[in-house]
This record gives C-alpha cells, sequence and structure tokens, in this order.
C-alpha cells in the first residue's frame, strides 16, 4: 500500500471545493437579479392592469348614468368633467367604487361631438328620424396613481345617444326641439 505524508499534500480538495462554492454563489446572485426583476416586472404589469380598469370603470359609470353624466343640452364642443379644468359643466360626484378609489389626479370628462340628427340604421334598428333622434359623444378617463405605484391610464370611447325626436333637447341647430 502506498499512503503519501500528510506533509505531501498541499490542499487541492479545499481549493477545488472553493471554486466551486464561488462559482455556485455567482450563480445563485445572478438568479436572484433576474427573479427581483421578474417580480419589478409583474407589479408593474398589475399596478397598469388596475389602472386601466379603474379608468374603464370611469367610462362605464358614464355609459350607465346617462342622466347624470351625458351632456344634451348645448352645442358640438361643450363638456362636462369631474376634477379637470376649463369644463363648461362639472361633475359633482362620481358613483362607487371609484368615488373611493379615484384620487385627485384622476379624471372624467365627457364632449358633445356632434350634434342631434338622425340615428345610424342597423339591420337591428329601424328607427326615424320622427321617432328619434342621436348625438355623438366621446368620453376620456384617466387614472393616476403613479405616486402611490399604482399605475397610470387613460381611455377614451365614443358613443351614441338616442333621445325621443319630441323632445326639448337642443339639436344644435340654435331653434331648440329635436324635430324635424
Amino acid at each position: 500500500m502506498n499512503t503519501t505524508p500528510k506533509s505531501r499534500q498541499r490542499g487541492a480538495s479545499l481549493f477545488t471545493s472553493l471554486i466551486i462554492l464561488v462559482g455556485i454563489t455567482l450563480v445563485s446572485l445572478g438568479s436572484l437579479g433576474t427573479s427581483l426583476m421578474e417580480l419589478r416586472m409583474a407589479n408593474n404589469a398589475e399596478a397598469g392592469s388596475a389602472a386601466f380598469q379603474l379608468a374603464q370603470a370611469g367610462i362605464e359609470a358614464t355609459l350607465a348614468k346617462p342622466e347624470e353624466y351625458y351632456i344634451v343640452k348645448g352645442s358640438v364642443g361643450e363638456t362636462r368633467c369631474y376634477n379637470l379644468a376649463g369644463c363648461i359643466d362639472t361633475i359633482d360626484s362620481l358613483p362607487e367604487p371609484m368615488a373611493t378609489k379615484w384620487n385627485a389626479d384622476s379624471h372624467l370628462k365627457v364632449t358633445r361631438v356632434t350634434n342631434e340628427t338622425c340615428p345610424p340604421r342597423t339591420r337591428h334598428t329601424a328607427t326615424s328620424c320622427a321617432k328619434q333622434k342621436a348625438a355623438g359623444f366621446v368620453a376620456e378617463s384617466g387614472f393616476d396613481a403613479t405616486l402611490a405605484g399604482q399605475g397610470r391610464a387613460e381611455l377614451a370611447q365614443g358613443y351614441i345617444k338616442l333621445f325621443p325626436a319630441l323632445d326639448d333637447r337642443d339639436d344644435g341647430s340654435g331653434g331648440g326641439g329635436g324635430q324635424n
């Protein structure tokens, strides 16, 4: 049996294990950095999605409560706003859940874009100008909570509102009344 005395051993196994340990540490640190970046990306995606949903809620509230948010009287270009300067008419309050989730940087704006005219005809609706009128509007909604780390989103959606033709709403011609 051939054995080497202890004095001739030079610590090769110690050196090899230290090299392997340093390699594993570097790989672990690289993986940690990647994991942290992926976590930040997931948080940003979630905040953006939540902000988009809250901005969409503003538009949906506009469409759900026409008596409070639609602009009916007036001419093309007139606006109603919530939390936005420069509007002709202001919206005083928002429905739940927006009233509790929106902050000072969030806004809602409804703009009249057309005068009352005959409604568009589709194969599902056959109405005449004698029965109904239509006016076009654009709802713009913005939610901004970037300072709180909750994202920012702005949306705009156009829509047409139908009115009874014999209604006393302004048709945009200056004569009042919606009759043809």
